[in-house]
């Protein structure tokens, strides 16, 4: 991560209630406070049903909102 790097891919991971969605919910945050929805455009995918995503529509900068709340087969 930073200015000149060339990976967009990152993993975060840490115990229950170490802060992983908080930490991410901020880093968005600041994402789309310096990037315009041209810059930048995000796409969040939620497998586990856990993340409420509705905090995210009506951003600009995000393109794509999947949450899957149904038991994985």
């Amino acid at each position: 991560m930073g200015p000149k790097s060339e990976v967009y891919h990152s993993l975060l991971s840490g115990a229950t209630g170490s802060g992983k969605t908080v930490f991410l919910k901020l880093l968005l945050t600041l994402i789309c406070e310096k990037y315009t929805a041209n810059e930048v455009q995000i796409h969040l995918y939620d497998f586990k049903g856990g993340a409420n995503l509705n905090f995210y529509r009506g951003i600009p900068n995000f393109i794509n909102l999947f949450e899957c709340r149904d038991e994985p087969s």
